[in-house]
């Protein structure tokens, strides 16, 4: 469970979208196919006689033509076989993850301000104090993580290299976070910009949730 959680934390679906194992669908062993794949493999094209669905959770005999989100893991007890799915979900707001909360923050205003926007004109709409004075300094590689995350929760979106914001980040409701006048503007936080309530989010700019299945 652990280096499952802690790794949807850090990288949420970028830790397990690309990993083509989960798209394959089913195989059987088959010694007549080590010739062609290495190992001795054939798909699947239908569940064995006999499985139990129960088992093949999150192991589809077809294989998808969608990437899934989130990863998995299962519980030892081999009496209930609890199939769990850790899936991000937010981002992160209090704790030590709070100047990159508050960093993500400004920029989505910037986003909210002009729409269309894109990552280079972001980074302008802030003073060289502003960008190399406050942690964690803005730099282009800083922006472009904290974008992606808000890209995969579903506050904004890239189309053709632009942002725009998504419906998501409208009907947040937000209050003002203690010590406001610490975010990455001089003249304190930007109006009607507040952080989201929520108590719960640990990870450093993602979290996530299980969900017993």
């Amino acid at each position: 469970m652990t280096p499952v959680l802690a790794a949807v934390r850090t990288a949420g679906n970028r830790y397990c979208d690309g990993i083509a194992f989960r798209y394959a669908g089913l195989s059987a062993k088959d010694e007549t196919m080590k010739q062609y794949d290495g190992l001795g493999f054939r798909p699947l094209k239908e569940l064995p006689v006999g499985a139990q669905p129960r088992h093949l959770i999150g192991l589809p005999p077809k294989p998808p033509e969608v990437k899934g989100t989130g990863w998995t893991f299962v519980c030892g007890d081999a009496r209930t076989a609890a199939w769990f799915v850790v899936e991000p979900i937010d981002i992160a707001a209090r704790g030590f993850d709070t100047p990159y909360y508050r960093r993500s923050m400004v920029m989505l205003e910037k986003i909210k301000a002009q729409p269309g926007i894109t990552k280079d004109q972001i980074l302008q709409k802030f003073t060289e104090w502003e960008r190399n004075e406050i942690y964690p300094p803005l730099t282009p590689l800083v922006a472009e993580c904290l974008l992606d995350e808000m890209t995969h929760v579903k506050y904004i979106e890239l189309r053709d290299g632009k942002y725009y914001l998504l419906e998501r980040s409208l009907k947040t409701k937000y209050r003002s976070p203690c010590g406001a006048e610490l975010i990455s503007s001089t003249q304190g936080f930007p109006p009607g910009l507040r952080a989201p309530v929520r108590e719960d989010s640990y990870g450093r700019t993602l979290r996530g949730f299980i969900e017993s299945r």
